[in-house]
């Protein structure tokens, strides 16, 4: 049984054991102190993840009082820093065995991860050890993804829903159950907190070019704008037909011109692109639509790159201007 008053403790036939720290670093693992048979002492469960630490903490104490302090050290090894970490392959090997039958899809995206952040073969990436699964490595790899120097969370393109989903099938790889999988197996595993927390790409959805407004639905909205407030009106069409970004409305009015949009299960945001389109179609030009709609050019390829038509070669009397 586990209580998070105050300080976090685990209860443990009716006596609480609470967890603590040595430091105020957040790094700093979590210890418990035990005392059974005359021996007292204070153990390190050798991570700052609280729900692993308390994982690790409960066999522990279940060691110590039945006896067996001797079991207590083979019990923390993979909590000590071994003096070279497994490798990618020997982790892959011991997810073998996790219950979840979606476990070789991790290991595979846990490999693609890590080829694609370093620039090497799949094969070569299985020998480096997990003390590579870094921040930087993590960036790394979305960087590549996404196309860019360097990576750009806020920045959305045709790879970011990909990204996440590897990051995230890797990142499964060392939830509490697996790491408590490996501790049985005594398989070590780095602190991959600061790994694990760095944060996914913003995604959209959908693009627009997949899901545009139809004429039928523009001409419904259109018939029912006008008995709309003044100010919802002037939100639209500020929106619609000059480009305004929906973030640029004051916040009431964009509430309830929200509201007016979501009968069509639309948002102002869908508007805006649908504006982009419209400019799109007017000019030609991929970084006039973006200008002019105060979009980035990779905001604007994103959701308008599927409308972009070639254009066809001009034709004789099409080059007379008429001076």
């Amino acid at each position: 049984m586990r209580t998070t008053q105050h300080k976090p403790a685990l209860i443990h036939n009716g006596r609480s054991y609470p967890l603590f720290k040595r430091s105020t670093s957040p790094n700093s693992p979590w210890c418990v102190r035990v005392q059974a048979k005359g021996i007292r002492r204070a153990l390190s469960t050798g991570t700052a993840n609280i729900d692993q630490a308390m994982d690790r903490a409960q066999l522990v104490i279940e060691s110590a009082l039945a006896g067996n302090w001797q079991t207590i050290d083979s019990l923390r090894q993979p909590r000590q820093k071994p003096k070279t970490w497994p490798t990618i392959a020997q982790l892959i090997t011991a997810a073998k065995d996790l219950p979840s039958k979606a476990a070789p899809n991790y290991s595979k995206d846990l490999l693609k991860l890590v080829a694609t952040a370093t620039g090497q073969p799949e094969q070569a990436a299985a020998l480096l050890t997990l003390d590579v699964l870094t921040p930087p490595l993590a960036r790394a790899f979305q960087a590549a993804m996404q196309g860019l120097p360097k990576a750009n969370p806020d920045q959305p393109t045709p790879k970011n829903a990909t990204a996440n989903s590897i990051f995230k099938n890797a990142k499964s790889l060392f939830s509490r159950r697996a790491i408590a999988h490996y501790d049985r197996l005594a398989l070590p595993i780095p602190n991959l907190e600061p790994f694990l927390a760095v944060p996914m790409l913003t995604m959209e959805a959908d693009r627009y070019s997949d899901h545009p407004i139809t004429d039928t639905t523009l001409q419904e909205i259109d018939t029912a704008l006008p008995s709309q407030p003044a100010a919802i009106r002037k939100a639209h069409h500020a929106i619609r037909l000059h480009g305004t970004p929906p973030g640029q409305i004051p916040t009431a009015t964009a509430t309830k011109h929200a509201a007016f949009l979501k009968r069509w299960k639309l948002t102002p945001t869908h508007l805006w692109h649908h504006a982009a389109a419209a400019m799109l179609r007017r000019s030609g030009s991929m970084e006039t639509t973006a200008t002019w709609a105060n979009m980035s050019i990779t905001a604007a390829k994103w959701h308008l790159g599927k409308m972009v038509r070639e254009i066809e070669p001009l034709k004789v009397e099409e080059t007379y201007l008429g001076f």
